[in-house]
């Protein structure tokens, strides 16, 4: 195990962790660290459900010092050429360039670094993708030539007799109750005929008969298809048809909303990056007290010599709104993370209620039969708060809504959410 700063030809270890999202839907990071003991503490504290895929050794090439101002570094290179198909699977790296520094990896547990570097990827795939990927991702900067593979299987939204286990520990642990077997797969599509026979074959045995109920469901016998399907999302329906709505929210809260497509607008905006920069600023203040020194390094622009060389201990600095006088309160980057979700999530599900092409495949979760009413979506609050208040990137008011109806709705739902954004923020920072 190396320990302490390192040498040029220590050897660093690298994770590749995959964590599911939703149906074909992943999380792919790569983490950096001087030994894979380092490893298993950070994934058993900060990402317990993640599944190892592909561990790495290698050793940082030395860079020229001319180049980068940070040191050596590996690099994932996304524009390799691909052997196998790819077709339908969307790879995107969440920052760019993609990068591990080393000195970030010297510094783990050392404050502000209480976690190793990583690199995240979204992997996503479409319902018509290929089988399988097997996605290459070339790495620069080590000493030798490394390979990320990005390896997944797409999965079918419907459910066959390999998931017999799945939907019975499922059932189990919504507190079905084995004895509604019959009821449930009425429901469910299969034909009274099928029921019949399953009943006479194990009389008297209700676990045989449930599991034997559920097998054909998932073979999609009878009318089963025309319930929707061997779907986690026909079962909730089945259960809501016949009452046991308890088992039913259960599904829905712990499947359903994790693994169904209707927060797909959520999920596209959240791999949206978006980088604010200040171009603007006023400084106030007594002579002498470091006006022009702050406003340089607030806006990266070239240090006058003339001016004071640093702002004495005793001077303020707020923010206040020009339109309000209000004054602005740090936010901290969970708490503003927060808000944008919240208000991204919100816009999708109010954009899946809306869009009739949307919801055709999950108008049954909400409205499966007219008689029983119509349930509609709970509404997360939008997470903004008046004193939640940040500063406005460049292009301000350049993002207003198209009236183009054939713009695409995950541009509209991120200028939405950009809008409500700017309403929270004033035109300039007064300091």
């Amino acid at each position: 195990m190396a320990t302490g700063r390192s040498g040029r030809d220590t050897e660093y270890e690298g994770w590749l962790l995959y964590e599911e999202k939703g149906l074909n839907e992943y999380v792919a990071t790569f983490t950096v660290t001087k030994d894979t003991d380092t490893l298993h503490n950070y994934r058993g504290k900060k990402r317990p459900e993640a599944k190892i895929d592909q561990h790495m050794s290698f050793t940082f090439v030395e860079q020229d010092s001319t180049l980068t101002s940070r040191g050596d570094y590996i690099e994932f290179k996304f524009d390799s050429p691909q052997y196998e198909p790819t077709a339908g699977w969307t790879i995107k790296p969440h920052a760019v360039p993609c990068r591990i520094y080393r000195s970030d990896v010297d510094k783990v547990d050392e404050p502000p670094y209480p976690d190793p570097p990583s690199c995240s990827i979204s992997v996503h795939a479409s319902l018509d993708a290929v089988y399988r990927l097997l996605y290459t991702i070339s790495v620069e900067g080590v000493v030798g030539d490394d390979t990320l593979y990005i390896t997944r299987t797409l999965r079918s939204p419907f459910l066959d007799i390999r998931d017999l286990q799945y939907v019975l520990d499922t059932l189990n642990e919504a507190g079905f109750s084995q004895r509604k077997w019959k009821p449930l797969c009425d429901a469910l599509g299969l034909y009274a005929t099928t029921l019949g026979g399953i009943e006479a074959e194990y009389a008297g045995n209700v676990k045989r008969c449930f599991r034997q109920c559920l097998v054909k469901w998932l073979e999609r016998a009878d009318g089963v298809d025309i319930r929707g399907g061997s779907t986690m999302v026909s079962l909730y329906n089945a259960l809501e048809y016949i009452d046991e709505k308890a088992a039913a929210d259960h599904i829905k809260k712990n499947i359903i909303n994790k693994d169904f497509p209707e927060l797909c607008h959520y999920r596209e905006a959240l791999k949206t990056i978006v980088t604010c920069h200040v171009t603007k600023a006023v400084v106030q203040g007594e002579a002498r007290v470091g006006k022009t020194c702050f406003k340089s390094l607030l806006l990266d622009e070239k240090y006058l010599k003339a001016s004071t060389s640093i702002a004495e201990p005793r001077v303020g600095i707020y923010c206040y709104r020009r339109d309000t006088g209000k004054r602005y309160i740090l936010l901290d980057v969970t708490e503003l993370e927060d808000i944008v979700k919240n208000a991204l999530k919100k816009d999708a599900l109010e954009k899946l209620i809306d869009s009739p092409v949307e919801n055709q495949g999950s108008k049954s979760i909400d409205g499966k039969k007219q008689t029983r009413g119509n349930e509609t979506a709970d509404e997360p609050d939008d997470g903004f708060v008046d004193e939640y208040e940040a500063p406005d990137g460049p292009g301000d008011g350049d993002g207003a809504p198209s009236d183009d109806e054939n713009e695409s709705l995950l541009s509209k739902e991120v200028k939405k959410v950009l809008d409500g954004v700017r309403q929270c923020s004033g035109k300039e920072n007064r300091l």
